[in-house]
């Protein structure tokens, strides 16, 4: 469940380093030299690494401790970090805290506070314009993981229970070995970064579900994700860095149609913080400012843009009856998926550039 690294002062870091050693180093010297590497690493990237950590929330989707049962899916938001480098060892570790929300079969939504410490190696490479860094993980201890709220009211009242108790621990366990442990890799372009967890060979991308090559914005997410019956997702928050630029966002959705709200920062932390720790989800906050409000269509593609001044801003996805116009189908309940609404699969590209 590690946020989305946005290094995108590695370029000029390596420029940093380059004059600081006085050489006229090119990527096959910096290539060549593990020292130089983290030379530039410890010196220039370090210090922006929690920064960029806690810019926005990551998607979260990991194995759920009980058989049978599909993947918890849903969002964590650190909200303070600490790193120290390691000369001796050349490692990095970071200490990291937050809160987010998950939906599993057992609890339906689930709220969490979540705090780790991961040391991890880093290194990278570099290509002409494109930067790859690998953070690989040398020690990934369980986290310090507690659940907050519990939409499932059975679960709810025997959170205390050692059942529910094992399965809080097993499903951090899951979190560390599934996301954090894997450790992760980050691809810097001029047209944004690009993420996978694990250790990417140079030239090897993730896997999207959007096509973005020879874009001329910038991508801050191209993911897939499932949002459960009365429920929500909160993607970002994004920032907007000149008031001349655009939010586009492209979405492709199978099932019901949802609803696609865009708020402020400020707006869109409320409604979180409000949908985390009450069922039904509750709509925009008293008095808020709606910016932006659509639906997608029957056809479930939806491809649209919006004129934002400088500032950061949510995107908020609602799949429930209680907001906005969507209104998911009723469904019979199953073991597998007690809600009583239907779940929807979304594929979804957020990016910024100029306006059309």
């Amino acid at each position: 469940m590690m946020a989305k690294s946005r290094l995108g002062l590695w370029v000029i870091a390596l420029a940093l380093a380059v004059s600081a050693v006085g050489c006229p180093c090119t990527d096959t010297v910096v290539n060549s030299s593990p020292w130089l590497r983290w030379f530039v690493f410890a010196n220039f990237g370090a210090s922006r690494v929690c920064e960029e950590m806690t810019k926005r929330g990551a998607l979260v989707s990991v194995p759920v401790p009980v058989p049978g049962f599909g993947n918890a899916v849903g969002r964590f938001y650190p909200q303070s970090c600490q790193s120290k480098t390691n000369d001796d060892t050349k490692t990095l570790t970071i200490w990291m805290s937050g809160d987010g929300y998950a939906w599993t079969p057992a609890t339906q939504k689930m709220s969490f506070e979540c705090s780790v410490a991961i040391e991890y190696k880093p290194d990278f490479h570099v290509d002409g314009g494109t930067v790859t860094v690998w953070f690989d993980p040398v020690n990934a201890p369980p986290p310090q993981f507690r659940i907050t709220y519990v939409e499932q009211p059975a679960t709810n009242l025997a959170l205390h229970l050692p059942t529910v108790d094992w399965f809080v621990q097993n499903l951090a366990q899951s979190f560390v070995q599934q996301q954090l442990g894997k450790g992760f890799t980050v691809i810097q372009q001029d047209a944004g970064e690009d993420f996978g967890f694990g250790h990417l060979p140079v030239g090897q991308r993730p896997v999207h579900p959007w096509n973005v090559t020879g874009s001329d914005r910038y991508t801050f997410a191209n993911e897939q994700t499932e949002i459960h019956g009365q429920q929500q997702d909160f993607l970002g928050p994004y920032e907007i860095d000149d008031d001349d630029r655009a939010l586009y966002l492209k979405m492709q959705v199978t099932g019901a149609p949802v609803d696609i709200f865009i708020v402020s920062r400020d707006v869109g932390l409320l409604w979180r913080q409000q949908y985390q720790k009450m069922s039904p989800p509750p709509g925009p906050p008293q008095g808020a400012t709606i910016i932006q409000q659509a639906q997608t269509p029957a056809t479930g593609l939806f491809d649209g843009w919006v004129p934002l001044p400088r500032g950061s801003y949510y995107v908020i996805i609602d799949n429930s009856t209680g907001v906005g116009q969507a209104r998911p189908p009723v469904k019979l309940p199953t073991p597998i998926d007690p809600g009583m609404s239907q779940a929807v699969q979304i594929s979804y590209l957020v990016q910024v550039g100029d306006r059309p």
